[in-house]
């Protein structure tokens, strides 16, 4: 699939999303971002490299345990805040692509006290 444009599709869904989400309600979101490539995961807003560990609470729920949080007060920001993070993405070649992700990226939203929105 390397090259189908998956790319540029979910920059516009991340721009829609982002909108969206701000017309839910009022404040703030909290973005967090990590890739998992291997049995190896990555936060992609923390660059000090600081282990992390996923949990399910009691609720079922499932947490990223180290994960850093970042606030964005517009859809902007969060915009910004999200294609910070897929910056930092591992990539290497391929036979396809020049800088094609070997890795899967999660991109997590929630607002201020509550549990992640997605």
């Amino acid at each position: 699939q390397t090259g189908s444009g998956k790319t540029y599709t979910m920059q516009g869904l991340l721009r829609r999303s982002a909108a969206s989400l701000f017309n839910v309600g009022p404040g703030a979101l909290q973005v967090a971002a990590f890739e998992v490539a291997g049995k190896t995961m990555t936060d992609l807003l923390d660059l000090s490299n600081k282990e992390m560990r996923v949990q399910e609470d009691m609720d079922r729920r499932t947490r990223v345990l180290g994960l850093r949080w970042r606030e964005a007060a517009s859809p902007e920001d969060f915009v910004r805040v999200a294609s910070e993070a897929q910056e930092r993405r591992a990539t290497r070649a391929t036979q396809a692509n020049d800088t094609s992700s070997r890795s899967h990226s999660v991109l997590r939203v929630g607002r201020l006290g509550d549990a992640p929105l997605l």
